[in-house]
């Protein structure tokens, strides 16, 4: 994508620029809101637009049988309520399951476990390609007694590795886990991303991860479910989350979102990123490869080069100064970057786990737009060897 001082963004698992109808509600003028739990004239209209996002996405996911749904402030907040619900609740014996391929907003719950009663287990239990064994995963639980709670992630936001749900319901009805699906990075990025499973206990997703804006999200969760939320205070509208709720944020998700499925076509996208894989694989011969790049479960936006000896960031400075954004290490990193422990658990020698850089497109990737880019990321890489 060209952005509008010039310069070209493939840094979309990071943050997604506003989608162009949420710019044009803006524009308009008519996007002011009140507190939705006035009763006045306008702010019955705020609670209006957050009934219309609420039930867009349960029209979209096909969940409203089963699931409630909350607005939060983005994923980090969601996957932390759940988590913390399990890890905090119940006077049986409980066993958390991270992975090391997490997002560190799941991940890095680990610091804080020594405040509870529980058993913590960090596995990596990934193939090379950063498929989950799920065997081996099933295996695990059925020696471990009490509830049992793990977090599922179903797109990898640095490789676009997929673990399919079809496994997490499996792990489910094998083991009874409670499993929370991290689902931030799923949107319009695979095939049949929004037909969720009603089994699973709960899901996450980040608006502006889609095009909606920046510090809003939201979870679907069973409705039989005591949810127990991270902030206190009155009870929020639609018995929601407490505090006054972000209904700009809220609606942006509902416009981004329609918007998104509208341009999204997953056989054009899947055939274009696997031109730039095939490409750029081939393009760095004995310098690098593609990271996955012969995995079967692979988005459609997302690819990630690995590079023998350059460090990804020196590469991205390249790019950058190219006027070409790409992304290092996860997706929402600080800027300060340790061992990359996901492809330190993909089988990456810690030493070079961080020579890589990731690329994530446009959810409307096609083939012209790959062919153009793949010209424009040449040219960088072979001033880089």
């Amino acid at each position: 994508m060209k952005l509008t001082n010039k310069r070209y963004y493939f840094d979309y698992n990071s943050s997604s620029p506003l989608a162009k109808s949420v710019i044009e509600w803006f524009a308009s003028g008519d996007f002011f809101v009140t507190n939705p739990n006035s009763l006045h004239t306008s702010g019955k209209k705020s609670l209006k637009y957050i009934r219309e996002t609420q039930t867009y996405l349960f029209d979209t996911f096909q969940l409203g049988a089963t699931h409630q749904v909350f607005f939060h402030s983005g994923a980090t907040e969601g996957i932390n309520t759940f988590v913390i619900n399990e890890i905090s609740t119940g006077d049986e014996e409980k066993h958390l399951i991270l992975f090391e391929t997490d997002h560190s907003s799941a991940y890095k719950i680990k610091n804080i476990t020594d405040q509870y009663k529980i058993n913590l287990h960090l596995k990596t239990l990934v193939n090379s390609a950063g498929e989950l064994k799920t065997d081996e995963l099933i295996r695990f639980i059925k020696t471990l007694k009490g509830k049992i709670i793990i977090n599922y992630t179903w797109v990898n936001n640095e490789t676009g590795i997929i673990w399919p749900l079809d496994e997490a319901v499996r792990i489910k009805q094998a083991t009874g886990a409670f499993i929370h699906v991290d689902a931030t990075q799923s949107v319009c990025k695979l095939k049949d991303w929004n037909l969720l499973s009603p089994m699973l206990d709960a899901y996450t997703y980040s608006g502006h991860k889609f095009g909606a804006l920046t510090g809003v999200g939201f979870s679907f969760y069973k409705k039989d479910y005591p949810i127990k939320y991270l902030v206190n205070g009155a009870k929020g509208v639609l018995h929601g989350r407490p505090g006054t709720p972000n209904t700009t944020g809220i609606y942006s998700i509902y416009l981004a979102l329609r918007e998104t499925i509208k341009k999204y076509d997953h056989d054009e996208s899947l055939a274009a990123i696997n031109y730039l894989k095939d490409q750029l694989d081939n393009l760095l011969k004995n310098h690098g490869y593609v990271i996955s790049k012969n995995s079967l479960n692979c988005c459609t936006n997302t690819l990630s080069l690995f590079f023998n000896a350059k460090k990804g960031l020196d590469v991205l400075n390249m790019f950058d100064m190219n006027g070409i954004e790409v992304g290092v290490g996860s997706a929402c990193s600080s800027g300060i970057l340790g061992p990359n422990r996901v492809l330190i658990a993909y089988g990456v020698d810690e030493n070079k786990s961080n020579n890589s850089i990731r690329f994530s497109f446009e959810t409307d990737l096609t083939m012209e737009k790959a062919k153009t880019y793949f010209e424009m990321i040449k040219k960088i890489l072979l001033k880089a060897f």
